[in-house]
């Protein structure tokens, strides 16, 4: 563990990979979230209900990715922009290893992403579930006010 450390803070990563992690991040705004969208939007159309796009966009995952990659892209792009050099060093290093550490836990966010899009798309138990939870609190809210609970 302490030769790990020890790597960790040696090891002096080059601006290059930065581009690399931009790029990734631009492509998931691009592709996946549009495209997710699009994908929720007819499954909506096809049960004719609101609820299922709402409880999509309520996910933590769907949430937490577009912060996480808008996150990564400023702080890549502001360190492609003032290092002047391929090295980092400083504080700038700091940020280098803060650009990838994000992307990693953006890389494990979008899976759950995609895991979270594929069973809105392939189980219509889970879909139909979702629609008699939502109305079931449409149901007992009303009792709720009333005082009745």
């Amino acid at each position: 563990m302490k030769d790990f450390i020890n790597w960790i803070i040696t090891f002096t990563p080059k601006i290059g990979f930065i581009s690399d992690i931009i790029a990734v991040q631009g492509g998931v705004i691009a592709i996946a979230l549009p495209l997710s969208i699009d994908i929720i939007s007819r499954i909506s159309e096809r049960y004719q209900s609101g609820v299922i796009t709402k409880k999509f966009n309520q996910r933590w995952v769907i949430k937490l990715l577009p912060i996480l990659s808008i996150t990564d892209i400023i702080i890549g792009i502001n360190l492609k922009l003032f290092v002047q050099n391929d090295l980092i060093n400083g504080y700038l290093k700091v940020l280098g290893w803060l650009t990838f550490v994000i992307f990693l836990i953006s890389v494990g966010v979008l899976f759950l992403f995609f895991e979270t899009l594929r069973r809105y798309i392939t189980d219509t138990n889970f879909l139909l579930e979702e629609l008699f939870k939502d109305m079931e609190e449409s149901l007992s809210l009303p009792r709720k006010k009333k005082g009745k609970w």
